[in-house]
């Protein structure tokens, strides 16, 4: 704790995230502005990074909350790795690694939430906005503080998701790297190609399964929902704590 430096660390942390923020939004904007200019008299279906919609039909509709998950994602497992090696070289501990990745996720999560809802509520008043964030409900009906909370508990979480699983590659022998590798990938692909996730939540949404109807209901409200992935988070910024404490820096 004697070396805190949190004030440089978090300017260098917040300083690449806006870059990084700005060059995904750029090159998504150029994307929507692309079809948008094409889909007058062309038929195709895009289904791609939440690009949802059918060009020629004017029903083109752009997730761009997924995208900026996926970003902060990788952001979590590229940077924290450099951050340490970086921050430590530069007189600065395990400590100010930590708290300063853990404050930048939460501002990040907060500043892109907000940009999201703000896009929501937009869409909202003016169905044609090819744009949208997130959504915690089918309708999109949340209020747009909880919509905003929702979508900082996403990015913070997946953020710390991709952190902790980049710690724990770090600190593994080249062994265990690749069993954790092929472990982890072939879970991931058996999930997404299953579709597992959705059509369990979806399941016991609708027909609970060792749960009661009012204990699943409670877990699934939009506010303990939101409460629940802020929780994860939590954990996945808390096994981070324990785990860079002890790690070994590596070239």
């Amino acid at each position: 704790m004697k070396n805190m430096r949190l004030k440089p660390a978090l300017h260098y942390q917040l300083d690449y995230m806006a870059r990084s923020s700005l060059t995904v939004l750029g090159i998504v904007a150029v994307i929507i502005v692309f079809f948008m200019l094409i889909r007058t008299g062309i038929f195709v279906e895009i289904t791609v990074f939440g690009i949802i919609g059918r060009a020629g039909e004017g029903t083109m509709m752009f997730g761009i909350g997924a995208v900026i998950t996926i970003m902060l994602f990788v952001v979590g497992i590229a940077g924290i790795r450099e951050d340490l090696r970086l921050l430590i070289q530069h007189g600065m501990g395990r400590s100010t690694t930590f708290y300063s990745t853990l404050i930048a996720s939460l501002v990040s999560g907060a500043v892109l939430g907000l940009f999201c809802e703000l896009l929501n509520t937009v869409s909202n008043n003016w169905p044609v906005f090819p744009v949208r964030g997130l959504s915690l409900t089918n309708a999109g009906s949340e209020s747009f503080f909880l919509g905003w909370f929702f979508h900082m508990a996403i990015f913070f979480f997946a953020w710390q998701l991709g952190a902790l699983i980049s710690i724990i590659f770090y600190r593994l022998s080249r062994m265990q790297q690749i069993l954790f590798s092929i472990t982890v990938g072939g879970l991931l692909i058996f999930v997404l190609s299953n579709n597992i996730i959705s059509s369990s939540v979806g399941s016991l949404m609708e027909n609970p399964i060792g749960l009661s109807t009012v204990f699943a209901g409670a877990i699934f409200r939009p506010i303990n929902l939101v409460g629940l992935i802020f929780s994860l988070g939590i954990i996945a910024a808390a096994s981070n704590f324990l785990l860079i404490r002890h790690a070994q820096i590596k070239e």
